[in-house]
């Protein structure tokens, strides 16, 4: 029986979280800069997030399972780019950041 890497381990226990678990900060970055730019490498992606290769190769692997982006190899670099299903998220999620911002606007930052 072999043993799970540490890579492995993270990327399933992110998947038993399911869908909320796409919602942190990191991930929604990481869609939204996919969906300015096609066809960015993992390392490149990182770059842009301001995290570490091992964490956005982790991110890519949870949205790759869930259908949401697709992967290619040229060489030793992988290539990211969003599917239609991760295009249309990624989109609703700059809506909803948006209205967010518009909110903030209008009211103000509130104390609660």
């Amino acid at each position: 029986m072999t043993s799970k890497t540490i890579y492995e381990k993270r990327v399933e226990r992110a998947m038993r979280h399911g869908i909320y678990n796409i919602f942190r900060w990191n991930k929604c970055r990481m869609l939204l800069s996919l969906l300015a730019e096609d066809n960015v490498s993992v390392m490149n992606l990182s770059r842009k997030m301001h995290t570490t290769h091992f964490n956005a190769a982790v991110n890519v692997r949870i949205f790759e399972r869930l259908g949401l982006i697709e992967t290619r190899k040229k060489g030793r670099v992988r290539y990211v780019r969003l599917t239609s299903d991760g295009k249309e998220i990624a989109k609703r999620l700059w809506e909803i950041f948006k209205m967010f911002e518009k909110i903030n606007k209008k009211g103000g930052e509130k104390n609660v």
